[in-house]
């Protein structure tokens, strides 16, 4: 009898210690990509929309991100990268859910100077005119010259 009782109570420790190794929170792995492939260095954060608590991960080599150990709760997941727009959902996650999640990232136009992830440089903007083709010589801060206008001669244009 004694060996009953003692058989049942670990069957009891077991089962509780398995209901109690379940998971209490949510995990969101995915990739971030371009029209290229995976983005290696883009920055994700989730960030929980009721308390401002937030988690962060950044894209490996592949573009592949993890983010573990989220509370239940909606979250503002945000990812970004420079020389890109940033990419933006809201989502709700559960207790021990697990969930896919992918971003495309669009480039911004590069301004001048400034070099993509590769290292091309940018030729700049094209709605800002080049200084050096378009004003060679000129202040490029100076109003513009004022149109000559005809000379009006004759009765009632007040020249005599």
């Amino acid at each position: 009898m004694t060996r009953r009782i003692a058989f049942a109570l670990c069957i009891a420790l077991a089962a509780s210690s398995s209901a109690l190794a379940q998971s209490t929170s949510a995990t969101i792995r995915g990739t971030v990509v371009d029209d290229t492939g995976g983005l290696p260095g883009a920055s994700i954060v989730a960030q929980e929309t009721g308390t401002g608590f937030s988690f962060s991960a950044t894209t490996g080599g592949d573009g592949s991100f993890v983010l573990a150990g989220l509370r239940p709760g909606s979250y503002d997941i945000t990812v970004s990268m420079p020389q890109y727009k940033p990419a933006a959902k809201r989502m709700t996650v559960l207790v021990g859910q697990n969930i896919d999640l992918d971003f495309r990232l669009t480039a911004r136009p590069r301004l001048r100077g400034e070099r993509d992830r590769r290292g091309r440089a940018g030729g700049g903007r094209e709605d800002v005119p080049d200084r050096d083709q378009h004003h060679v010589g000129a202040d490029p801060h100076a109003a513009p010259e004022r149109p000559q206008l005809p000379e009006l001669r004759g009765p009632g244009a007040g020249v005599p």
